[in-house]
Formats: structure tokens, C-alpha cells, sequence
């Protein structure tokens, strides 16, 4: 049974850090003046966002209370749209990326490739 629930939220966890990853190519993708889609920066976002906060009731998680609290932090309420503000968020979603490789133990390779 602990290994079912760690496996689980190991999984939630690689869904939150391939969403990451999503917002930071829709940022890329805006920097670069791509084919940006704010519906799709929405979308990654929320899915980001709702993935991560259920990431609070597994009361054996390796993401502790801190963590959570700093990985929400870093991650907002809401994306950065404008460009300006790009640099500093791209930081912030990076280190709430590796916060969370480091609680279940994922590469940094690995988890920017999710």
C-alpha cells in the first residue's frame, strides 16, 4: 500500500514538473513572438496549479509542509504574461521544478525532459 500511494504521487509530481515545463515553452514561445497560444499558457498553468495542490494530502509525502509552501510560492496564482516579467518567473518555476525532482527523486535531466 505505501508503495502504491508513493508511486502515485511520484506520478502527480512528474505531471506538475511536465506542466512546469509547458509554461515555461509558452513563455519561450511569447519571448520568441512563435506561435504563442494564451489559451494554451492558461490551460498549462491551471493543470500546473491543480495537479500540485493535490500534492497536500498524502500525509507521508517526501514534499513536505515547507516545500509545499515554497514550491507554491515560487509557482503563484497566476502565470507571468508579460514578457518583462519573464526572467524572474522562468527562475522561479525552475526552482519549484527542482524542488520537486528533489522530494521524489528525479534527475534534473529527467525532469526537464518530462
Amino acid at each position: 500500500r505505501d508503495d502504491a500511494v508513493q508511486a502515485w504521487e511520484a506520478a502527480i509530481g512528474a505531471t506538475v514538473i511536465h506542466y512546469v515545463n509547458e509554461v515555461l515553452a509558452d513563455m519561450d514561445a511569447k519571448e520568441a513572438g512563435a506561435d504563442y497560444s494564451y489559451l494554451d499558457h492558461a490551460k498549462h498553468f491551471s493543470e500546473l496549479k491543480g495537479f500540485a495542490l493535490g500534492l497536500q494530502f498524502n500525509p507521508r509525502s517526501p514534499l513536505g509542509d515547507a516545500d509545499f509552501a515554497a514550491f507554491h510560492a515560487a509557482v503563484g496564482d497566476r502565470p507571468a504574461l508579460d514578457v518583462a516579467t519573464f526572467t524572474e518567473y522562468r527562475a522561479a518555476l525552475t526552482t519549484a521544478r527542482d524542488l520537486l525532482a528533489g522530494a521524489y527523486g528525479f534527475s534534473a535531466a529527467d525532469a526537464e525532459a518530462f
